[in-house]
């Protein structure tokens, strides 16, 4: 069966490990047998501004997409006569962490439409969000022969949502990959946060050849990528969005064949240092 067009179908391969604990949507059985419905809306749909339901919706397709892809190629090696039973164990638990990666990016957009929010913050860890993000990256197919190394993560925990904030931090990373990808040498992408007095810094580097010159100017314009890319030229367009609604921004601190870095800051106002004993 031909892979659906909007997948890269291309040699997948898969890393293993990781699970993921998914919780099931709360949905409200109606008095008729057999069918579910949701709970009433908090909004008059007109409450809520065309442009900002448009702008979610094509960020929440683009990340579908790349979720999709990941359960389309496990779904793959499902379909395999070799697999030994821990191997499907493993496939199986990606794609419940795909399905539950979804479902969180689902309830965001109901809550837009619910209640006109984009946000809902809540005390969450940054080295729980970053971990997300990494898992969710590594599941993906595009990620073949790319070596992902988060640096140690100090124990910070802040008002963030982290289901924004973990897709913004995952399409930096897809980007990277994609980019370290096509390295002729090494194929590596780093992750390492640093933080001051008025904000914390994640850094991703990538050993790629760097961002052309042709789209420097126009980089985080929406479906702006360079000419040999995949994709919809949305990810660093996301990326920034989700930075700048928790007040920070992201930007491209430097570019050259064999590294480039991409910063993502948040305002240090946002974190409380944890001991390592809590």
């Amino acid at each position: 069966m031909a892979a659906p067009s909007f997948l890269n179908s291309a040699q997948f391969e898969r890393p293993l490990k990781p699970r993921c604990k998914l919780s099931k949507p709360e949905l409200q059985p109606s008095r008729e047998f057999g069918k579910l419905e949701l709970p009433a809306p908090e909004l008059e749909p007109e409450a809520v501004p065309l442009a900002t339901l448009t702008r979610v919706s094509q960020f929440l397709v683009h990340d579908l997409r790349h979720h999709l892809s990941t359960v389309y190629a496990n779904a793959e090696f499902l379909g395999s006569r070799n697999l030994e039973p821990t191997d499907t164990d493993e496939l199986l638990e990606e794609i419940r962490f795909a399905v539950g990666c979804m479902t969180d990016q689902l309830d965001s957009l109901l809550l837009c439409t619910r209640t006109g929010n984009t946000m809902e913050p809540r005390r969450e860890s940054l080295k729980g969000i970053l971990d997300r993000a990494v898992q969710m990256v590594r599941f993906h197919p595009q990620t073949r022969h790319v070596t992902i190394i988060p640096h140690d993560i100090p124990a910070l925990e802040g008002r963030l949502d982290g289901t924004k904030l973990s897709s913004a931090i995952f399409n930096l990373l897809l980007n990277a990959c994609q980019a370290a990808k096509a390295s002729p040498n090494v194929k590596r992408v780093d992750i390492d946060l640093h933080q001051n007095s008025h904000c914390i810094l994640v850094q991703v580097s990538d050993s790629g050849q760097g961002v052309p010159d042709s789209i420097r100017e126009t980089l985080f314009q929406p479906f702006v990528k360079a000419e040999e890319a995949r994709g919809m030229g949305l990810g660093l367009t996301i990326a920034r969005c989700i930075a700048q609604e928790h007040g920070g921004d992201v930007y491209l601190e430097k570019s050259s064949p064999g590294k480039t870095v991409f910063a993502l800051t948040l305002p240090a106002s946002l974190f409380s240092v944890l001991s390592l004993s809590s």
